[in-house]
């Protein structure tokens, strides 16, 4: 398959999102924008018959385009695009993102598609929140500007102890053979119709300045937050000739942050629809497969070509690592029974005392034991009249004469239970420790690492009570970090095989290779999720060339050739 062939592919139907969404925060522009003239160069027009049988016109513009391109850009580089190429696809994606924009309103006009009052309170809350986020930024320039020593007032409230609950995840997809070949199946979920709006009907972004305003109050930092990010839209608006005056400003930021959200919303429905009405999802099992070969091959390129940021990634970015390259690292959980800041302090102090020659190493672990004994075990949040050393042992009760499954249900029932830590709770991956490097406390990784015993570990191996500056560490060994394919040549490496048996055993793998013991999330759920939420899937799958027809689309690529010309 040629190069370009398979960047076409890989770019696929949730550009839409991400350039809906890329789009809230757009700041200072990468081009000059000199006059209305020059943005309003349109770049496509798309005509079209409504319903009524009218004709309409849809614009894309050279500010769309150049919108599109400044949050865009790096994701392009990411697929080798760049110059014409880039410019080329951008207007390809934004047509298609209109033309499935249109079809969706249409459905919803006919009632095929239904927004809810859930939508409708989602689209509220993210246009709400992208508004507090940007509100935020600004509001830390003003604290550093003014060199003030206060806690930014819209920072998240963390004083609240709120408990962290097992949350299984849920699968939005499985792969079925159906009539000779593999499909993945969509597998929906049922949205409440009972919710009631969060504002009054029609009046969504009123309520929205209304909410901001009032979240703003008679803050001063705020206040000045609000004049800086507002100045900030007139510098974007200028020679654009719109009204000036602060509150249109701000309103036309609602109004472009909540349409940006709303028109990724309706191609999210459509996408919806479709899967709805095929039964199966619009992302092939092929793609997946693909999704991961690639992944894979960056991984092991990347390390090959830049071995010293190996253990930094497989410690701190193990999300965005598809291939590990040796066996130097495994996996480990923990119950953590929490200090007091009180007891933080007794340890710091203890520390302080040993470093200083104050006391003998035997009378600073004594110390620390003392204190660790004085730990609360607390149980969902209510303290136990357990100590430390009892919940081990009733661990290490629980644990015997099960197998993995078994092992891995009691260990998740004791750490949503009992563990102060929520840093391993509903995680897609466990904490990772190495046989030499570590980016946790040195008492925690020699615990891990005598778990480990050189590769010699059994799953659900529990080590003594550990203590460190957070409080009493219950360690559990998991398994090693390992590779669910080898590549010997990478040339040669491509899970997408016209082989019967290969491609069913590759499927198995992907659909049974869990990446934690704690979830029932498999590699292809990883991969799925990925090309839902942060690449694309075809905009074929999505039938947009069907629904092109009939449509009159032109491209004016003279409108903005100096965009990559100048580049």
């Amino acid at each position: 398959m040629k190069k370009k062939l398979f960047i076409k592919g890989k770019l696929t139907i949730l550009l839409c999102f991400i350039l809906c969404f890329a789009l809230l925060l757009s700041g200072c522009s990468l081009f000059p924008l000199d006059t209305v003239k020059y943005l309003n160069q349109k770049v496509a027009t798309i005509e079209y018959t409504s319903t009524s049988g009218d004709k309409n016109m849809i614009t894309i513009t050279k500010k769309d385009l150049i919108n599109a391109y400044q949050n865009y850009s790096s994701t392009l580089s990411e697929y080798g695009l760049s110059g014409e190429d880039a410019f080329d696809q951008l207007v390809q994606m934004l047509i298609n993102k209109e033309v499935i924009l249109n079809e969706a309103e249409k459905l919803i006009e006919k009632g095929d598609i239904v927004v809810s009052n859930a939508t409708l309170n989602q689209l509220w809350t993210e246009t709400y929140d992208a508004l507090i986020d940007n509100l935020a930024d600004f509001e830390q320039q003003v604290i550093d500007a003014w060199d003030l020593k206060v806690p930014a007032e819209l920072e998240e409230n963390d004083d609240e102890t709120t408990l962290t609950t097992y949350t299984p995840y849920q699968k939005t997809a499985e792969i079925v053979y159906v009539d000779g070949e593999y499909k993945i199946k969509t597998l929906s979920d049922i949205e409440d119709e009972n919710v009631e709006l969060i504002y009054t009907q029609g009046q969504e972004i009123k309520s929205i300045n209304n909410a901001v305003k009032e979240r703003i109050g008679d803050s001063t930092i705020l206040k000045e937050a609000l004049k800086r990010y507002t100045t900030t839209l007139k510098n974007n608006e200028e020679g654009q000739n719109l009204s000036t005056d602060d509150e249109s400003v701000f309103q036309r930021e609602i109004e472009r942050i909540y349409t940006n959200v709303k028109e990724n919303k309706y191609v999210e429905l459509y996408n919806n629809y479709y899967e709805n009405k095929t039964g199966y999802s619009i992302i092939s099992v092929s793609q997946v497969l693909d999704y991961i070969t690639q992944k894979t091959i960056a991984s092991y390129t990347k390390y090959q070509i830049d071995p010293d940021s190996y253990d930094d990634d497989i410690l701190n970015s193990r999300e965005e690592m598809w291939y590990v390259m040796d066996n130097n690292y495994f996996y480990v959980t923990h119950i953590l029974i929490s200090f007091t800041d009180e007891q933080k302090e007794d340890i710091t102090n203890l520390e302080t005392m040993y470093q200083s020659g104050a006391i003998t190493y035997q009378d600073y672990i004594n110390g620390k034991n003392l204190i660790a004994n004085s730990a609360v075990v607390k149980e969902n949040g209510e303290a136990t009249s357990l100590t430390p050393t009892q919940l081990r042992e009733n661990l290490i009760n629980d644990l015997k004469g099960l197998d993995d499954n078994g092992k891995a249900e009691v260990l998740k029932d004791y750490i949503y239970a009992y563990s102060g830590d929520d840093g391993n709770k509903n995680k897609t991956y466990e904490y990772i420790v190495g046989t030499e490097n570590s980016s946790m406390v040195d008492e925690f990784n020699e615990a891990s690492r005598e778990l480990y015993n050189n590769g010699k570990g059994s799953f659900g191996d529990v080590s003594g009570l550990v203590v460190t500056e957070y409080g009493v560490h219950i360690v559990c060994y998991l398994q090693p970090v390992t590779n669910p394919f080898t590549i010997t040549n990478v040339n040669n490496f491509n899970l997408v095989t016209s082989d019967a048996d290969e491609l069913a055993e590759n499927i198995n793998i992907i659909t049974s290779t869990k990446l934690s013991p704690f979830y029932d999330r498999t590699l292809f759920d990883f991969a799925y999720d990925k090309l839902v939420t942060d690449n694309f899937s075809k905009f074929e799958s999505l039938n947009v060339e069907v629904l092109k027809q009939g449509l009159d689309i032109k491209i004016y690529n003279n409108n903005y050739k100096d965009l990559w010309e100048n580049q």
